[in-house]
Order: C-alpha cells, then structure tokens, then sequence
C-alpha cells in the first residue's frame, strides 16, 4: 500500500519537473526564434539546460507508473485485500488470467493503465519529435498531470473502509483522503477486519476477452493524445505544415487500435454475453465509436493537406478532436450519468465528476480557444477542387462522416443534454417546448440516421479509390467505375433472389398525428437494405480492384483494404440483420422438439469444466445427416445472486445457429404468465413459436358501462387468429372487470394488466398451454430462444480488413516520416541552414553580417554532435 501510494506520488512528481522544464525550453525556443533569425547558439543552450531534467522527469514518472502497475498485480495474486481496490474486483477463487486482468477492471485501475500507455507512447514519440519535443512533450505532459491527479484523489492504493478507525469510517471521508491517512499512519490500520475475500470481477467480465478487449482499447484511446500534442504544439509554434508528416503515424495507430479493440468487444457481445447482436448502439458503445469516427476525418484531413497544401486550419482542429472527444466520452460514462440508460456505465458509486470535469473543460477551452486565437496565423490558401476529382469526394466524405458523428454524439449525449434541459426548464417553468425528464433515443433514432448516411459514405468510398487528383474528363473515368457497378448489380440480384426485405415491415421515414389520425411516410424494407447492398458492394469491388492493379504497392494499399472492409461490413450488418428466422421454445425434459429444421432434446444441467452448469442440449438437423450437443451455459452467481446465461453457437461455412438460453429450468408448476407491452403496430414473439401483435384499442360506451378492449393478432403454427381481451366497468360502482381472452383451441390466453396513457401503450399477461401454462403433472422445462445468422462471419472479416488495412497505413506513414527526415544533422541545424539560405536569397544576411559566423560556428557544432 505505502510502495504504491509512493511510486504514484513520485510520478506525480516527475512529471510535474518534466512539465516544468519543458515549459522553459519552450520559451527559450520562442525567445532565440524571435525576429527573423534563428539564435542557434541560444536554442543549443536551452537544450543543454532543460532537456536532462525533462527528460528524466519523464522517465521518472514512467519507472513509478510501471512500479505501481507491479504492485496492483502483486497485490492481486497476494490477494491482499487491505486494498480497497483489490477486494472489489479480485477473489480467491479467481483464475490466475483474470486475476492480471484486475489492473483494468475498475477506474482506478483503467486511469492506471491509461496513463501508463501514454507515458510510454511519450517516450517512443520524443525520439522522433526532434526540435517538435518540447512542445509535444509539454501538452503530453499536461494529459498525464490530469490522470495523475484522478489517481492521486482515486488511489488504488486506498485501504480497505473496514480497516480504518471506527471514527473516520462514521465520517465517510473521501478515497484521498484514506489514502493519505494510512500513507501517515502504516501501523494505524486494523488488520483483525481485513476481508477474508474480494468480492470478485462481475461474471459477465470472466472471459478470455478481458483479457485484451480493454486493455487495447486504452492504447487506443492513449494513442489519440499523441495527434493532440502535435495539434497544440503546432498552434503554439505556428507552423502547420510538418506536424501532419511527424503525427499521421500515431493518428493512423490510433484508428487501427481504436478500431479493433470497439469490434473486439462486439465479438464479446455477441459470443459471450448472449445480446443475439454485436452492436446494440448502447450510449457507453458509442462514447467509443466517436473518437474512432474523428481519427477518421484526421487521416483524411492529413492526406488532403498533404496532397493539396490546404485545410490548415481544419486540419489542425481535427487533430485536437479524437482526443477531446475521448475526454468527453470519460466523463459521460464515468460520472455516473449514464447509470441508467447503459449495461456497461459505472455506478454513481463510483463518481468521479470532480475530477472529470475540470480536465474536461481545460482541454476543451485551451484546445478550442487556442485555434481560435490562431485564425488569423493559418495560411490562407482557397482550395476550389474540380468536380468528380479526390478532392472533391474528400470535401464531400468529411462532410458526410462528419455529420454522422456528431448525431451519434447528439444521441449518446442525450441523458447529459435532456438532463440540463430539464433542470432549465425546472428553474423557469414557461420553457414548456424543453423536456421535464431526463430521457435517452431508442435504437430507432440511430438506424433512422445511420441507413442513409451509411449508403452515401459507401458510394462515395466506391468513387474515391477510382477518380483522379485532378482528371474530371467522366469519358477516361467511367470505364473504371464499370466493372464495380456491374458486379455490384450482380450482388443486388442475388439479394433480390434471396428475398432480402420480403418479409420486413416498412421502413418508417417520419410520422405525425396520433391513433386513428397517425400518418406515416415508409419506404418498403427492400429499398434501404438493397441499397446498403449495393453501396458496400461498389466499394468493395473498387477498393480491390486498385488492390489488384497495383499488388506490388503494398504499403500504399492500407486506404484501400480499409475502405473494401467497410463495404464488407455493411453487407455483412444487413444480412446477419436480416436473420434467418429466430424461434423461442419450452423444452420439456426427455421429450424431443421440432425447432429451426432441428429436434432439441433437453436432457436437464450438465456440469462445466470450469465449476458452472449449462443446458444439456441436443440438436438433430431434420435435413440432413447431423447431430451435435449445445451445452450453453447457465448458472447461479453467488457474487450477483442472479442467474447468468451465455449463448452456444454452431457454426457452418455461411452461418451461425445462435442458441441462446431464458434463464434457469423450472418446472411447469412454478411457470408464471409471460408479461409484455406492446404499442399499437408491434409485436412480441413469446415461445413455441407463438407471437402477439397489439393492432388497436377499440372503446364501446353505453349510458351504464364502458369497455376498453385490446384487438391482438395471434400467431401459432401459421395460423392467425384474432382475440379482445379488454377491462368493462360500470360507470356508478366504479369498479372494472378483467375480461380474458383466449384463442379457439384454448392454448392461448391474453388478459389486460394495466394501460399506458403516456405511450399509448398496453400491458398484457399471456398465458395458456402453448405457452407452458401447466394442464397435468409439473415438468422441468428449459426455455430457450434460436436464431439463425446469415452471413455472420462477413462482420469479423470485415475487422480484419480494417485492421490490417489500418497497419499497413501506419506502416507507411512511419516510413515516410523516417523518409523525411534529415539523417545527418539536427533539426536545429536544418532550419538554421534555411533561415540562412532565406536570408542570403534576400539580401538581409549581407547587411547582418556579424550574425553569420556565429550561426555558421553554430551550425558545425550541431553537425558534429549530430543533434
């Protein structure tokens, strides 16, 4: 606990020295570039003075933050858990794999972690900034100081509550002020109630891809702070040219890691946590996807300004922004804001708003403000691309995904923006047009924006790859754009043939009005999904198709992967999307099931090899020769008194048969009514392949008596049947009568339970013996829901591709940089050479003469020591 609390308190002072003497080299810089010359022999003398103590600061720092690493995961295997820290996220019975995955389980640990990355990111970029170090290096500097102050009021290292004095516990002080109490009093701690056990890491986190899902996500995260440095460093020394070349490295590393590490956890989703998707556009989902959508507009700033010499001034915001979005994203999902709208937000418990806010707002205003203050530095080139040219796509692509992102952060900041809204409208009532509550959009709004945004973006990926730098002639252009067209129209006749949208309900553009007088403006399903089709499939064929003409050009070709793994990807999300049908079933035990094409047979719970049970099912294909056994997993966690499920997944060539179990066997006797709420239009698949619609209220009135009735649409084996289960009551007793419901056969029962006035919604409890509802002796009876996913593993290919399109990018990017920089002297050197050459060009340096010899003297010594 001391040795932790130390090594953290250490790098805080580290870095506070390295900042500091960083800041002097920065303004010793500004004072010998002053004027038109360059004062070589002062700028040698402030690297001689402050860059030892800054660098050592730096290294300092990154020596404590690796020791303190060392501690929380000796700690963790020690199960020492007079460490607050250590007894939330570890226990005893822990594997030794998850027990090294306790540094990243909580917040403490993730700003650990975060600024570990950074640091040792700090330290590979500073042998490659060259005379860009002391500014990088400061901003870099200043980041760390945020998270070093989260760890210093957030200690990992506090102790445990229950082993403080009685007094201080009554007192609820804060976690630092823990920390500094036992960092005075080491003998003070009453060890006789240190835990006998942790409380574990959540069972949902016990999986191999906590292992590498968050830890990769915070390099990514870590790796946007490197583009920021350079951003600020160059509004600070206002140059806005080499800063693109010496950052891209680490934007286009940022993209990749970003990228992969979010589609890493839409695997986890998806194979473990049994969510039936990959991608739920959950508010904690988006705060990354936001930052991944902002290096994306970087790396195609950066090649627009390097290829045309333009976009100085958006270039250089958008290097600020993946990190500044990255800030506001930390903020959203750990202060607690999101606890209720998100299954991945920390709890209030867990608040970390007074040390959020503040870094958030700094790096906000000082970022934001500095550009601001710079407008009038940027150099002011007008760029008028030509139509149908790269430039003019990039114009348009930037605009596009720009777009796109700042919905999604409308939408996932819509807790934070309703929140304020109501409390506007709390303090000055007569604002009626601002929300009363704290809300959050559906999935709805999301698929509404994303479908259209996602086909144009596509298209114009298709184009990019195709068009030249500046040839507009269409008559040389189009022969390169038929081939993609033509094999994209292939793939759109295939869909058709398969059916894509036959069966999928309208999609809706907008609607108004309410119950009879509702209105809505639709598309059929077919048109949105086709075109989604047929925009990945364009880009593609024309991404590989630049693959194929130009195979040799490897480390030019990352654009281009990355661009055909987005197309993949947008094929793969509609048809998997699609579905090839999904069906719930009550399994009785020892009695076989026609399910999907399968016989199920549930032979009740079988034991796993790490401790827990799971569903021992059997699957029979009934069109061909196949049987296999589905153990999915269920069991009771101890740590979470609740029943844990995870789904088992059979895979063919082209699909996935995703069987997911409802929860634990029971027996029949104890099976309850199935309880859903429907608005008018939408419906619930229950199980047995029994579904119910809400189509409309009907309401009858005579002098006496009033009746409400529900009309549902009940489907069972192909066959639909219409029942009113309904609430009559006589208007002078004043009492209501629930009227029941059931179908022909009896096997299907519906009565109202209550009515939503806000949503015009009604709640139902549905029952009968097609449901399970017992009619003989109790049963044991496994619920479960299958669902088949077509085309599934075109999603993770599409990953790959990205990926590896993104390493190739990073690939190149270094090269050029290595490519560009002058080998045998220092940077100092070079730009006293070309002041000089500037100077000599312009007659200044023969009216100075007095200045030359000393820049020259200066000039060989930085030769020979090779700065």
């Amino acid at each position: 606990m001391l040795f932790g609390l130390l090594a953290v308190a250490l790098a805080l002072v580290g870095t506070l020295l390295s900042t500091g003497a960083y800041f002097r080299w920065m303004l010793a810089e500004r004072r010998a570039e002053a004027g038109i010359r360059l004062d070589a022999d002062a700028l040698a003398q402030a690297e001689a003075r402050y860059a030892s103590l800054a660098r050592w600061g730096f290294a300092l720092s990154f020596v404590m933050l690796l020791l303190a690493i060392l501690q929380v995961e000796t700690a963790a295997y020690r199960h020492d858990f007079s460490l607050s820290y250590i007894a939330r996220f570890s226990s005893r019975d822990e594997p030794k794999d998850y027990l090294f995955a306790t540094l990243w389980a909580g917040q403490e640990g993730t700003f650990l972690l975060w600024c570990t990355y950074i640091t040792l990111l700090g330290l590979i970029v500073r042998r490659y900034a060259r005379n860009w170090e002391p500014s990088v290096m400061f901003f870099l500097n200043l980041i760390r100081l945020s998270l070093l102050i989260v760890l210093v009021g957030k200690s990992p290292f506090a102790p445990t509550p229950q082993m403080l004095p009685a007094a201080l516990q009554a007192a609820g002080i804060s976690t630092f002020q823990h920390s500094i109490w036992a960092f005075l009093h080491p003998g003070g701690l009453n060890f006789a109630q240190l835990p006998a056990d942790g409380q574990g890491l959540n069972p949902l986190l016990q999986n191999k891809w906590m292992r590498i899902h968050p830890p990769t996500l915070f390099f990514g995260f870590a790796a946007t702070a490197i583009p920021f440095a350079f951003a600020m460093a160059a509004l600070w020394k206002k140059e806005y040219e080499t800063w693109v070349r010496r950052s891209l490295p680490w934007a286009a590393l940022a993209f990749t890691v970003l990228g992969g590490g979010i589609m890493m956890g839409g695997y986890w989703a998806y194979a473990v946590l049994g969510w039936g998707g990959f991608w739920g556009w959950d508010p904690v989902e988006n705060s990354s996807k936001v930052p991944w959508l902002m290096c994306v507009l970087l790396l195609h700033g950066m090649l627009m300004q390097q290829r045309r010499d333009t976009w100085h001034r958006t270039v250089v915001l958008l290097g600020m922004l993946p990190f500044l979005m990255v800030m506001f994203s930390s903020f959203l999902t750990r202060s607690g804001i999101l606890e209720n709208f998100s299954v991945h937000s920390f709890a209030k418990e867990d608040d970390l708003f007074p040390y959020l806010i503040g870094p958030l707002c700094f790096f906000w205003l000082m970022g934001v403000g500095t550009w601001l203050a710079r407008w009038k530095t940027f150099p002011s080139r007008p760029d008028e691309p030509k139509p149908f040219t790269v430039p003019a796509m990039l114009h348009w692509t930037l605009g596009v995904v720009g777009l796109f992102a700042f919905l999604v952060w409308a939408g996932m900041s819509s807790p934070l923006l309703t929140g304020i809204a109501a409390g506007l409208r709390e303090r000055a009532p007569f604002l009626t047009f601002l929300p009363s509550a704290t809300s959050n959009v559906t999935q709805g709004y999301y698929n509404f924006i994303a479908t259209p945004i996602a086909i144009l973006a596509a298209i114009l990926m298709a184009f990019v790859p195709l068009l030249s730098w500046r040839d507009t002639d269409l008559r040389r252009n189009w022969p390169k754009i038929l081939t993609p067209l033509t094999l994209a129209l292939f793939v759109i006749a295939m869909a058709i043939m398969w059916g894509v949208g036959r069966n999928r309900p309208p999609y809706e553009l907008w609607s108004w009005g309410a119950g009879a007088e509702r209105y809505r403006l639709v598309l059929p399903a077919a048109v949105p999904l086709l075109s989604l089709i047929f925009a990945g499939s364009m880009a593609v064929f024309s991404s590989l198709q630049v693959l194929f003409r130009a195979p040799k050009k490897v480390g030019r070709l990352g654009g281009y992967l990355s661009h055909a793994g987005i197309g993949v990807l947008l094929i793969g999300v509609v048809t998997a999307e699609l579905s090839g049908g999904s069906q719930k079933a009550g399994l009785v035990k020892g009695e076989a099931q026609k399910v999907m094409g399968y016989s199920v047979l549930y032979r009740g719970l079988i034991p796993t090899p790490d401790g827990k049970t799971a569903l021992d099912l059997t699957f029979t294909n009934l069109r061909r020769d196949e049987t296999f056994k589905a153990p999915a997993p269920v069991y009771f966690s101890q740590q979470t008194q609740q029943t844990m499920v995870a789904p088992y997944i059979h895979k063919y060539p082209g699909m996935d048969l995703y069987i997911a179990p409802e929860g634990r066997p029971m027996s029949s006797a104890d099976m309850a009514k199935r309880e859903v709420e429907l608005q008018a239009g939408q419906s619930s698949d229950l199980v047995n392949g029994v579904s119910v619609r809400f189509d409309r209220f009907e309401v009858k009135r005579q002098p006496e008596q009033i009746r409400v009735s529900a009309l549902l649409t009940v489907t069972r084996g192909g066959q639909t049947e219409v029942i009113t289960p309904g609430w009559e009551a006589d208007i002078h007793e004043q009492q209501k009568r629930n009227l029941v419901a059931r179908t022909k056969d009896g096997a299907v029962s519906a009565e109202i339970e209550d009515l939503v006035a806000e949503t015009r919604a009604v709640k139902l409890v549905m029952g009968g013996a097609a449901l399970g509802e017992p009619t003989g002796p109790p049963q044991e009876i496994a619920l479960i829901s299958v669902s088949a996913k077509p085309m599934i593993n075109l999603v993770w290919l599409a990953t790959l591709m990205v990926v590896c399109g993104g390493l190739l990018s990073v690939r190149r990017a270094f090269s050029e940089m290595h490519r560009g920089e002058p080998h045998p002297r220092g940077d100092y050197a070079e730009r006293g050479e070309r002041l000089m050459g500037e100077e000599s060009a312009s007659g200044e340096a023969a009216a100075s003469p007095s200045a030359t010899p000393r820049l020259e003297e200066a000039l060989i010594r930085a030769q020979s020591k090779g700065a």
